[in-house]
Order: structure tokens, then C-alpha cells, then sequence
């Protein structure tokens, strides 16, 4: 039996900062925050709940492996792979005000197993709500015309620029169709913009 330490409550309310749902169906599957204490990125995973309460499962990451985890790129890594590479473990119980109601800190060997997910648990952009957010808006722009099409751009050109064309200068998403790889784009601004919040 967990046993959970509700003086342990006000350390995560006050220090988590939200930044963003990884993954979402009928409710928070897996989000992402900021501590603003430690200054490193925290991830909440829902693994549990009763008739009184929500039970999420709390590890530390860095953006490297979570953009490694939240990517379509062959060398992605699982979620299992994900929480495996944290440092720092937490039993939440959240009630159904969402406020924090019990934490306990835990090894990562004494997760229950039916807390973890499976070996095949790998990124799925159809429940990312910011994915399709920022895909939504890169559409956009290529409807008005505002994505740049320099030739840096076109996969299987080389050519150098004096002066940055874009934001997003010789990176390859101009498909050999001509087509705009707009996954691509998304994953990309995701990345970074994660990359913002941790310094």
C-alpha cells in the first residue's frame, strides 16, 4: 500500500509549472511541466484511479529525450524508455478538485508494473493536442503563402546562404514533389519550443 505524504502537496502545487498535454482522450493521459525550483522539465503520467481519486506517476526528463520520445523518427524512443531514463520518481494523488492530495517518492524498481507502460508505448501525434495545434498552424501559413520555399529547403539540394533565409534555414521539408512536409515543421517548432522553457 502507497503510503502518501500530504506535507509533500504544496512542494509540487507551487513548483510545477504547466506547459503543455502530450497526450489526451477524455482527460490528461500524459503532461508536461515545468519545476521552477529545480528548473528541469517534469512529466505526469496517469497510471491509476478509484472513485475518489486520480493517481499519476512523476519523473524528470530533459528535452533531448523527450523530443527523442516525441518525434516520427525511426530512433524514437518509447514511454517506457522515457520514464526509464529519469532520475527522480513520484506517486501522485490528485482529487477530483485536481488539487494534490498524497505524494510519495519512489525507485524506480518499486513502481508497481501495471504503472508503467508497455515496451510498445511510442508517441502517438493523434492524442497530442499541441501537435495538432501547431500543425493546424503551419497549414495555415502554407495557405497564405508564408512558408519559405528556398531551395535550402528541397531535400537533396546543397546550397549555403551569406544571410539566414528563415527561422528554419537548410532544414530539409520541401519534399522532391515540391510538396511542403508540414509533420516535419510541427515536430520541429514543438521541439524548440520546449527547448525554450528549460534553460
Amino acid at each position: 500500500m502507497v503510503d502518501f505524504k500530504k506535507n509533500r502537496c504544496d512542494e509540487f502545487s507551487d513548483s510545477l509549472e504547466l506547459l503543455n498535454s502530450i497526450s489526451y482522450f477524455d482527460g490528461e493521459l500524459t503532461t508536461l511541466f515545468k519545476d521552477k525550483l529545480k528548473n528541469e522539465l517534469v512529466v505526469l503520467n496517469w497510471v491509476d484511479c478509484d472513485d475518489d481519486y486520480n493517481y499519476y506517476l512523476s519523473f524528470d526528463t530533459t528535452q533531448q529525450n523527450l523530443s527523442q520520445f516525441r518525434t516520427n523518427k525511426k530512433d524514437r524512443i518509447t514511454l517506457l524508455d522515457l520514464i526509464k531514463l529519469g532520475s527522480s520518481f513520484f506517486i501522485l494523488r490528485v482529487n477530483k478538485n485536481s488539487d494534490f492530495d498524497g505524494v510519495v517518492s519512489i525507485d524506480f524498481t518499486d513502481i508497481p508494473e501495471n504503472y508503467l507502460p508497455t515496451d510498445n508505448s511510442y508517441y502517438d501525434k493523434d492524442l497530442d493536442p499541441l501537435f495538432e495545434k501547431t500543425l493546424l498552424e503551419f497549414m495555415q501559413l502554407e495557405e497564405n503563402g508564408k512558408i519559405c520555399k528556398c531551395a535550402c529547403h528541397e531535400k537533396g539540394q546543397i546550397m549555403m546562404h551569406m544571410v539566414d533565409c528563415c527561422n528554419y534555414t537548410y532544414i530539409k521539408y520541401i519534399n522532391e514533389d515540391g510538396s511542403i512536409d508540414l509533420e516535419k515543421l510541427a515536430f520541429l517548432k514543438m521541439s524548440h519550443h520546449q527547448s525554450l522553457n528549460v534553460h
